[in-house]
């Protein structure tokens, strides 16, 4: 069975945060800015679920990529303004390349290849 790239790159990006804890990068009040800052609107959920569904539609993700993604997102977007750094941080970043990329007609993969 295939490793499942979304988990792995959460926690990466989790080993990324807890570096940049240890060397007073990123310390708990910066943290929960940066938090914030990354929560999105309902918009934007909106087409994060339709990024996702569609990575599974042209075989980006894997049907369990998929499903790991949409217990992230969950069914509002309070559940996913809720998630951890490391989850909001990556799937954002992803979710958001992914579709500027479809606005450019660039087809790229929605997790970089691990």
């Amino acid at each position: 069975m295939s490793q499942n790239r979304i988990q792995v790159a959460i926690d990466r990006a989790k080993l990324e945060i807890a570096n940049a804890n240890a060397n007073d990068n990123l310390d708990n009040s910066k943290a929960e800015k940066l938090n914030r800052a990354l929560d999105i609107s309902f918009e934007d959920y909106v087409k994060f679920q339709e990024l996702k569904s569609l990575a599974v539609t042209s075989n980006t993700l894997s049907l369990e990529e998929a499903q790991q993604v949409y217990g992230y997102l969950g069914s509002t977007p309070d559940t996913f303004n809720a998630q951890p750094l490391e989850v909001l941080t990556h799937l954002l970043m992803e979710l958001i390349k992914k579709r500027l990329f479809a606005r450019a007609g660039i087809i790229k993969t929605i997790v970089a290849n691990s």
